[in-house]
């Protein structure tokens, strides 16, 4: 009977281990949501297209990992981690103090859908 304890417990942290990786990812595609809504919406954003999509990737990413981690899901908690990405790209130099205001303002709006994935 041991061995099969064994067995279930080795399959439900594969299930735990797949569900984790489920959730990262529908977290990552609502915060890209934000994302392309600013780059595709806004006259700033494609401005920042023409000179590098890249950084707003980035921005997103590192939104998206740090929000997975977020023990206490409030929107409050989501905004912070928003700013604080968006200040540090800011701070490197690598978007605007006035792109960073609208990307920041665009990722925030993508709370509901982040919400969801969450809670899931």
């Amino acid at each position: 009977m041991a061995q099969k304890k064994k067995a279930v417990s080795k399959s439900s942290k594969a299930v735990k281990k797949t569900s984790k990786f489920l959730l990262g990812a529908g977290v990552a595609a609502a915060v890209a949501g934000g994302v392309v809504a600013f780059i595709t919406q806004t006259k700033r954003g494609q401005q920042m297209a023409k000179k590098g999509r890249e950084h707003a990737t980035e921005i997103a990413k590192k939104v998206a990992v740090e929000t997975e981690n977020m023990k206490k899901v409030s929107r409050e908690h989501y905004e912070e981690i928003v700013d604080n990405v968006v200040a540090q790209y800011q701070k490197q130099k690598k978007v605007t103090a006035a792109v960073a205001k609208e990307l920041s303002a665009e990722l925030k709006k993508e709370w509901t859908k982040v919400r969801k994935e969450l809670s899931k």
